[in-house]
């Protein structure tokens, strides 16, 4: 709401210095003109006039570059609050929805589209305000002279206008494409930099680089045929131009002949003209790359259309004491991952859950944790609908340790704590139960060593200890850990295993296939097949 009021303020600014500019702008075209005929007669009130006239061009610059502050502003501000909220749209979101569409597709809405909207809505929309203002001005002055040349430029003007009109809708659908293009384009890349090991190890360099050269091409020939398109367009408006100023300059030379206007006069009509015709160009030329940049963007803000309304949501009673799962399915891809799921995880027990791979596991605890939203059926949390729960509350309340664990480029202090002020004695029970000791004893800087680039600069079991860390720092009323001993040494396993059985206040779901000395102290084990509990 502030950013609204900021970006709307800054707009009334520019808007009124705009309007100032303009009056400003019509007296020094006024004294512009005297001062020709003045200096032509040699009138000894040709010094004031000029002096005048260049007063008023300063107070020309000064006011325009006010308005281009401000006007930058409105541009600034504007685009923070759409990249702000369309991340939040993200946040608020099905998270692993983000995976499935494609997260290519979303880096280049970031990229690619949001640059569009800058330019060709945000950038677009200000400068026909600056162009209609313009427009109005050179009426006005026209209107003042003669409405004879009113009327000749304005039938110029429309014609202009319809012939840019007939070539707009071929380049809207042109810049829709290119939209799209930038977005497989940018997958693409994605794509290559993620597999760039696989790449490197299977010498796959020539089918790279083969499918690069034709996604890049795709990119390229619709940039060369909207630039082509653009070339074309401007060729033929700038002969129309130049055809209409040569109409314009022989009725003002006739006119000047027969004594109706003067040499100023002529001047004052050529620069009204060019105030006309020039911003019914501009604004003509820009309306379809406005709506281009308006249908892009809301392609984008309605990418994650989920409302988050916390005042119709209520928080936790209590402490979460249990999850129950009531008829749940839930498919993707078309296939039925699971099926008629229906039981109740008590967070005063621990569980084991196991299967093949593909048999449900990761989906149940993704339902579980709300990250994604079963089909049918419904996931109760102490008895209410977990749709019906502030999400806030219960991410707090439930930690979920995925098997990709996601690493900030900062400390390993701030990695384990998310940022957030920790008891020592807390941290240092997490350390200690995620076997972190002896990997952050052998560190140059210990806890305030940085992790860079998602943990390039450590293991991925180390990842993995830091990303249980994490888990038990928060102290939650259940954790829920997938794959969490993948990439461990038997050893660790067996710790870490061991430890997490140790947790009275919190319960405990391990969803792995390798299976600890502990295997047999976990209160239920459950084993999952095609999406059902095994009988």
């Amino acid at each position: 709401m502030k950013n609204n009021k900021k970006i709307i303020l800054f707009l009334v600014i520019y808007i009124i210095f705009i309007l100032i500019l303009n009056i400003v702008k019509y007296k020094a075209l006024l004294f512009m003109g005297d001062s020709v005929d003045f200096l032509i007669g040699r009138s000894s009130r040709v010094l004031k006039t000029v002096r005048n006239f260049l007063l008023l061009e300063i107070m020309v610059l000064i006011i325009s570059m006010a308005a281009d502050y401000f006007k930058l502003n409105v541009k600034k501000n504007t685009m923070k609050f759409l990249k702000s909220g369309y991340l939040n749209m993200i946040l608020e979101s099905d998270s692993f929805g983000l995976k499935e569409a494609g997260i290519g597709k979303f880096l280049s809405n970031f990229t690619n589209d949001m640059a569009a909207v800058e330019s060709d809505f945000c950038g677009n929309l200000l400068d026909m305000i600056y162009h209609i203002s313009n427009f109005v001005l050179g009426i006005v002055i026209l209107m003042k002279i003669d409405y004879r040349f009113l009327i000749a430029i304005l039938f110029i003007s429309v014609g202009i206008s319809v012939y840019i009109i007939k070539t707009a809708s071929f380049l809207q659908e042109k810049y829709g494409e290119k939209s799209e293009i930038f977005g497989q384009y940018t997958s693409y890349v994605k794509e290559i930099l993620s597999g760039y090991t696989i790449i490197k190890n299977n010498n796959l360099f020539s089918r790279v680089k083969s499918d690069f050269e034709t996604v890049n091409k795709n990119v390229q020939d619709k940039g060369y045929e909207i630039d082509k398109f653009l070339t074309y367009i401007s060729a033929i408006y700038q002969l129309i131009y130049i055809l209409s100023f040569s109409v314009l300059l022989v009725m003002s030379l006739y006119m000047y002949k027969i004594g109706l206007i003067t040499i100023g006069t002529i001047i004052i009509i050529s620069n009204s003209s060019d105030k006309i015709i020039s911003p019914t160009v501009m604004v003509t030329v820009s309306i379809p790359r406005l709506k281009g940049g308006y249908s892009i963007l809301k392609r984008i803000t309605a990418k994650f259309g989920v409302k988050n309304d916390v005042t119709e949501k209520k928080k936790l009673r209590g402490k979460v004491k249990s999850v129950e799962f009531k008829n749940v399915q839930y498919d993707a891809g078309g296939k039925e991952i699971i099926k008629n799921f229906t039981y109740t995880f008590n967070t005063s027990l621990s569980y084991f859950i196991y299967g093949l791979s593909g048999s449900g596991k990761s989906t149940i605890v993704k339902l579980l944790t709300g990250y994604i939203s079963p089909d049918s059926g419904e996931i109760l949390i102490n008895g209410d609908s977990i749709s019906g729960i502030q999400t806030d509350d219960y991410y707090g309340r439930i930690q979920y340790v995925p098997q990709d664990i996601f690493l900030f480029e900062d400390t390993v202090l701030n990695n384990i704590t998310m940022f957030s002020k920790c008891e020592q004695e807390k941290l240092n029970k997490a350390i200690e139960m995620s076997g972190l000791n002896k990997f952050i004893s052998e560190l140059p800087a210990g806890l305030n060593t940085v992790i860079t680039e998602n943990g390039t600069n450590i293991s991925g079991g180390e990842k993995r200890r830091i990303g249980i860390a994490r888990a038990i720092v928060k102290d939650p009323d259940l954790i829920v850990l997938d794959e969490p001993f993948a990439d461990l040494d038997s050893d660790i396993v067996e710790g870490i295993d061991g430890a997490l059985l140790k947790l009275k206040d919190s319960g405990l779901i391990v969803i792995s296939h390798i299976r600890s000395s502990h295997f047999n102290s976990y209160n239920k084990k459950i084993e999952i097949l095609n999406g059902m509990i095994s009988k």
